[in-house]
Protein backbone atom coordinates (compact mmCIF):
# COMPACT_ATOMS: atom_id res chain seq x y z
CA UNK A 1 0.00 0.00 0.00
CA UNK A 2 3.09 2.54 0.85
CA UNK A 3 4.68 2.16 -2.39
CA UNK A 4 0.89 2.42 -4.46
CA UNK A 5 0.88 6.24 -2.41
CA UNK A 6 4.63 7.31 -3.71
CA UNK A 7 3.78 6.42 -7.15
CA UNK A 8 0.59 8.18 -7.25
CA UNK A 9 1.98 11.44 -5.62
CA UNK A 10 4.87 11.34 -7.93
CA UNK A 11 2.11 11.10 -10.89
CA UNK A 12 0.37 14.00 -9.35
CA UNK A 13 3.26 16.14 -8.88
CA UNK A 14 4.75 15.61 -12.43
CA UNK A 15 1.42 15.93 -14.16
CA UNK A 16 0.93 19.28 -11.71
CA UNK A 17 4.62 20.52 -12.36
CA UNK A 18 3.86 19.64 -16.07
CA UNK A 19 0.78 21.52 -16.02
CA UNK A 20 1.12 24.94 -15.31
CA UNK A 21 2.88 27.52 -17.11
CA UNK A 22 4.01 30.23 -15.53
CA UNK A 23 4.58 33.67 -17.26
CA UNK A 24 8.46 33.40 -17.46
CA UNK A 25 8.03 30.12 -19.40
CA UNK A 26 5.23 31.55 -21.31
CA UNK A 27 7.35 34.25 -22.64
CA UNK A 28 10.24 32.33 -22.86
CA UNK A 29 8.83 29.92 -25.78
CA UNK A 30 6.97 32.77 -27.41
CA UNK A 31 10.28 34.67 -27.21
CA UNK A 32 12.43 33.97 -30.72
CA UNK A 33 15.72 32.07 -30.37
CA UNK A 34 19.11 34.33 -30.16
CA UNK A 35 22.37 32.60 -32.18
CA UNK A 36 25.35 34.37 -31.06
CA UNK A 37 27.46 34.61 -34.05
CA UNK A 38 30.54 32.31 -34.50
CA UNK A 39 33.78 34.00 -34.23
CA UNK A 40 36.03 33.45 -36.62
CA UNK A 41 39.78 32.57 -35.76
CA UNK A 42 42.60 35.00 -37.03
CA UNK A 43 44.16 33.17 -40.18
CA UNK A 44 48.10 32.13 -39.15
CA UNK A 45 50.55 31.97 -41.94
CA UNK A 46 53.09 28.91 -41.65
CA UNK A 47 55.99 30.67 -41.53
CA UNK A 48 53.69 32.13 -37.49
CA UNK A 49 52.57 28.69 -36.54
CA UNK A 50 54.52 27.46 -34.00
CA UNK A 51 55.11 23.78 -33.28
CA UNK A 52 54.26 23.93 -30.00
CA UNK A 53 51.39 26.47 -28.76
CA UNK A 54 51.98 25.15 -25.35
CA UNK A 55 55.01 26.93 -23.22
CA UNK A 56 54.96 24.31 -20.42
CA UNK A 57 55.08 21.69 -23.05
CA UNK A 58 57.50 22.67 -25.18
CA UNK A 59 59.94 23.32 -22.19
CA UNK A 60 59.73 20.25 -21.33
CA UNK A 61 60.44 19.15 -24.46
CA UNK A 62 63.55 21.78 -25.04
CA UNK A 63 64.84 19.90 -21.32
CA UNK A 64 64.50 16.31 -22.88
CA UNK A 65 66.47 17.68 -26.21
CA UNK A 66 68.48 19.43 -24.14
CA UNK A 67 68.14 22.78 -26.67
CA UNK A 68 67.41 25.85 -24.34
CA UNK A 69 66.86 27.78 -27.91
CA UNK A 70 66.49 27.89 -31.29
CA UNK A 71 63.78 26.47 -33.36
CA UNK A 72 62.17 23.17 -32.89
CA UNK A 73 61.23 21.10 -36.19
CA UNK A 74 59.49 17.72 -36.59
CA UNK A 75 62.46 16.19 -36.68
CA UNK A 76 63.63 17.08 -33.28
CA UNK A 77 60.22 15.96 -31.84
CA UNK A 78 60.75 12.56 -33.11
CA UNK A 79 63.92 12.38 -30.94
CA UNK A 80 61.77 12.74 -27.92
CA UNK A 81 60.45 9.55 -26.09
CA UNK A 82 58.82 10.96 -23.37
CA UNK A 83 58.30 13.84 -20.89
CA UNK A 84 58.71 13.27 -17.49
Amino acid sequence: MGMKRILLMMAVVALVGCGNETPETSQAAEAEPQVAPKPTPDPVSPADEKLIADPIVEKAIREELQKPTGKLNEADLEKVLGLY
